[in-house]
C-alpha cells in the first residue's frame, strides 16, 4: 500500500496535462471515495455525491475543483 497526501491539496489536480488520469476529483467512472468521519464512514461513488458531501460542512468545492 502507498500512502500519500490528499488529492485535494495536490498542486496539479486541476491541470489535465500534468495530472493525466489523476485530473480532477477521483470519484465516479468506477472509482469511489471513502470518507472517514467521527464514528462512521461514507462511501461516495459520484462527483455529485462528493460535491454534496463537501458542501454540507461549508467546504468550498469550487475553490478546490473549479472545473467540476
Amino acid at each position: 500500500m502507498i500512502q500519500h497526501g490528499t488529492h485535494d491539496t495536490w498542486q496539479y489536480r486541476n491541470d489535465p496535462v500534468k495530472a493525466g488520469a489523476n485530473y480532477g476529483p477521483q470519484v465516479g467512472n468506477g472509482k469511489s471515495l471513502t470518507a472517514y468521519t467521527p464514528g462512521s464512514t461514507v462511501q461516495l461513488t459520484s462527483i455529485t455525491q462528493t460535491k454534496d458531501f463537501y458542501t454540507q460542512p461549508a467546504i468550498n468545492w469550487s475553490a478546490i475543483y473549479p472545473n467540476h
